[in-house]
């Protein structure tokens, strides 16, 4: 638990908050986290987190916020830096599936929002339009990208970004309970990543 200091309501930021949440669902599952195991990982009182956020329904969905918002820079920083467009392409697969593979707190809060999303309709409208904003990121950032370079798509850009992130989570979740071994891993990257130039005409 962290240690708390004497501060003010407004010099403690949502953001502080929001990693705090991050990291306590993450590490304790959505179910099982409550406003103030949070409000002890940010080292603040439980009336803090409440200045901040109306409920921990609206903290918990400004988390899945922060947290998607976190993963799609992270992937954009890795398809930006300078490369052909195979080399772009095939960091940003990578960095996609790593964050999976290792279940990062960020991907691991997305994970607990999609299962319970399932029977939490403001949950779900929440993170289908997270989701719909990283869908249109490779859209817009990635695929776009690549058709400047020359590359053309064989496919509707939105059809692709969804089998791209669809192959990616479904595996991930076999990976979760069924590990692969490092060989097997690495065959099945090099096959995403034929997966996905197959979609382009170079």
């Amino acid at each position: 638990m962290a240690r708390r200091s004497p501060y003010r309501k407004s010099e403690v930021s949502q953001k502080q908050l929001l990693e705090a949440a991050t990291a306590v669902i993450a590490r304790k599952g959505l179910a099982q986290s409550s406003v103030q195991d949070i409000a002890d990982a940010a080292g603040v009182s439980k009336g803090v987190v409440h200045y901040h956020f109306e409920s921990k329904d609206d903290l918990v969905e400004q988390t899945v916020l922060h947290a998607c918002a976190a993963l799609s820079e992270r992937i954009r920083g890795e398809f930006l830096v300078e490369g052909t467009p195979i080399e772009r392409m095939r960091r940003a697969i990578a960095e996609l599936w790593a964050v999976r593979r290792d279940g990062v707190p960020e991907i691991r809060v997305v994970m607990e929002a999609m299962t319970a999303g399932v029977h939490d309709p403001k949950l779900a409208r929440s993170l289908g339009a997270v989701l719909r904003t990283s869908r249109e990121q490779i859209v817009e950032v990635g695929f776009k990208s690549l058709l400047e370079m020359g590359l053309r798509p064989r496919f509707e850009p939105e059809a692709m970004a969804r089998l791209l992130l669809g192959a990616l989570d479904g595996l991930a979740i076999h990976h979760l309970f069924d590990p692969m071994a490092p060989a097997t891993e690495e065959q099945m990257l090099n096959a995403v990543e034929r997966f996905a130039l197959a979609l382009f005409e170079m």
